[in-house]
């Protein structure tokens, strides 16, 4: 069935956890959202599962850069000692997010979909959702990431969308903070930045208006 995409408020006080599994990730699918949430005085926590260098760029370099990232939220970021490329599902993984939402009675949460093409994603969702099983989380919302969702078979279902026009700019500040991820000048721009800004964008929702967007996986209609 096709679901046609709402724009919905943000009920306050709430405490959320947004988890990605890689630092930028946040940046780019959720990052307005997360601001709006501190700004309406809701707790916001953030989990990192994996850490580790890739390509050209260090862990160092990578672990500064989020930190400059984090600083724009005012959230230090929690990194799980799990190496990036080489995630698991299995009772540590699980019981460690499971022991984040215990510590901070987190009740929303938003991360990776699980029909993207990157394994580290699709078992970050899948850890998610099995710590989900608590009956305290009342909703749980899935950003996409384009970079890595146009190969997928599936169809991101973008039927949740939160307005942050008024935080847009703060959202690209923080994609910005991965210097890394800069491209050539003959390419021109900030990659993260760049994808940022699409992942506000797409899908005509309505002229004007910059959006997160989220597929539904668990939602408290009375909460939404």
């Amino acid at each position: 069935m096709k679901h046609t995409a709402q724009k919905q408020g943000i009920p306050s006080p709430r405490s959320i956890l947004a988890v990605g599994a890689h630092p930028d990730d946040l940046e780019v699918g959720c990052f307005g959202t997360l601001l709006k949430h501190k700004s309406a005085g809701d707790k916001v926590t953030v989990a990192i599962t994996t850490k580790g260098g890739y390509g050209n760029r260090t862990w160092g370099q990578i672990s500064r850069e989020a930190k400059n990232a984090s600083k724009v939220l005012g959230v230090d970021y929690i990194i799980l000692d799990n190496k990036i490329g080489h995630y698991e599902m299995n009772w540590k993984t699980v019981g460690e997010i499971d022991q984040i939402i215990s510590r901070n009675a987190v009740d929303t949460i938003y991360t990776v979909w699980h029909g993207d093409s990157h394994q580290d994603h699709q078992l970050t969702f899948k850890n998610v959702l099995a710590a989900c099983r608590t009956k305290r989380i009342k909703n749980l919302y899935c950003f996409e990431m384009s970079e890595y969702s146009y190969r997928s078979p599936s169809t991101f279902d973008a039927r949740y969308f939160v307005d942050i026009s008024e935080f847009f700019e703060m959202k690209l500040k923080a994609a910005r903070a991965y210097k890394s991820y800069i491209t050539p000048p003959s390419h021109r721009g900030d990659k993260r930045a760049r994808e940022a800004s699409r992942a506000g964008l797409r899908n005509g929702i309505r002229r004007g208006l910059r959006a997160d967007l989220y597929d539904m996986e668990m939602t408290s209609r009375a909460d939404a």
